[in-house]
């Protein structure tokens, strides 16, 4: 799975959606965690996806899970409510189209959990790497997956799109002058209070980047 790139100081120690029971991960208590899954036209590739997901967190009430879809003109909607809903707190947020970027930003806005996670509805990242990730944030107040980490494992570059992705990296550090070598990557982790600082708003992206899929990647942390 995804190496991690711990970020922000450390620490001492919406819209209604749909679907599933429409509420948090339990009404009677607040969840821990939210995962939240950005998905544009995803109708065909859910239903392997997020039964992979709900699996991996079958023994996890206190789990809110969100799929916020951008705007899909398919069936993305109908097939993510089918899936999330013998889960309690799963739902469906939908959205107008404006992006991946606005649509993580939607779900970070109305997630309930103490803790955020959002990841790539095709769960290219190895599920095995949510707890560590999640328990880096015991020390960060953002975690960042890497493709470039020490002991990440990745498939899918062709030698333009590596370099392709090594100079957005590369251009991105020098104009906000933040020491992360891969911003790309759909694995992220924020406690609350740093997720609700993301407005959609101050989201412009229109299009959709997808990370090549890695075939596996070992969680450490690290730059």
């Amino acid at each position: 799975m995804t190496p991690t790139e711990p970020t922000g100081p450390t620490r001492p120690t919406g819209p209604t959606g749909t679907g599933g029971t429409g509420g948090g991960a339990d009404r009677d208590q607040r969840p821990t965690l939210t995962i939240v899954v950005p998905a544009y036209r995803e109708a065909e590739r859910l239903p392997a996806s997020l039964p992979r997901l709900l699996h991996h967190l079958r023994d996890r009430t206190d789990v809110e899970v969100l799929v916020v879809d951008d705007g899909s003109t398919d069936d993305t909607v109908a097939v993510a409510r089918s899936l999330l809903a013998g889960r309690p707190g799963a739902r469906v947020l939908e959205r107008p189209h404006r992006g991946k970027g606005a649509a993580v930003a939607a779900g970070m806005a109305v997630a309930t959990g103490d803790r955020v996670v959002f990841m790539d509805a095709d769960l290219a990242t190895d599920l095995a790497a949510l707890a560590p990730v999640v328990a880096a944030l015991d020390h960060a107040d953002v975690v960042l997956g890497s493709r470039r980490a020490p002991g990440a494992v990745t498939s899918g570059f062709t030698p333009v799109g590596a370099l392709a992705h090594r100079t957005f990296s590369l251009l991105a550090r020098v104009v906000t002058r933040v020491p992360v070598r891969d911003f790309q990557c759909g694995f992220k982790a924020f406690h609350a209070e740093a997720a609700r600082s993301i407005r959609t708003s101050s989201i412009s992206t229109t299009g959709r980047r997808r990370c090549p899929r890695p075939s596996r990647r070992q969680p450490r942390r690290g730059r």
